[in-house]
């Protein structure tokens, strides 16, 4: 009979053990981020956010090229064709047309496909503007 008590008390600590830990991670997430005392800190950031691609990557194709997409994203995902101006001069109108798809879409406004200059986006823009 000893040998079972034994186990229960080890049984009711490994429980509370545990229980204590999720208690303690559930407080830990609700805690807000500390934001950086350092004001330079946040100079750094916006000062690094502000650099084009080119300045970013200098002549690393691959580099470049993902920053490019990056900012090609950004643009859709605003649908904000003045972040096209960040791209290269390549991928611009694609990105313009690639925002307009997706203005025509979330506004169901099928006159916006009208604005796309590809093609092939512009007659899938103007078939399904509602998005289904």
């Amino acid at each position: 009979m000893k040998k079972k008590r034994g186990n229960m008390e080890t049984k009711k600590l490994v429980i509370f053990i545990v229980i204590a830990l999720l208690v303690l991670v559930v407080i830990i997430s609700f805690l807000p981020d500390k934001e950086s005392s350092n004001p330079q800190d946040n100079v750094f950031e916006e000062q690094r956010a502000q650099y084009t691609c080119e300045e970013k990557c200098s002549d690393d194709v691959n580099c470049l090229r993902a920053c490019y997409y990056v900012d090609f994203n950004k643009a859709i995902v605003a649908k904000d064709i003045n972040l096209c101006n960040n791209v290269n001069d390549m991928i611009r109108q694609y990105c313009i047309d690639n925002v307009n798809f997706a203005k025509a879409l979330q506004e169901n406004n099928p006159s916006l496909c009208n604005d796309i200059v590809n093609q092939d986006l512009r007659e899938s823009c103007l078939n399904n503007p509602s998005g289904e």
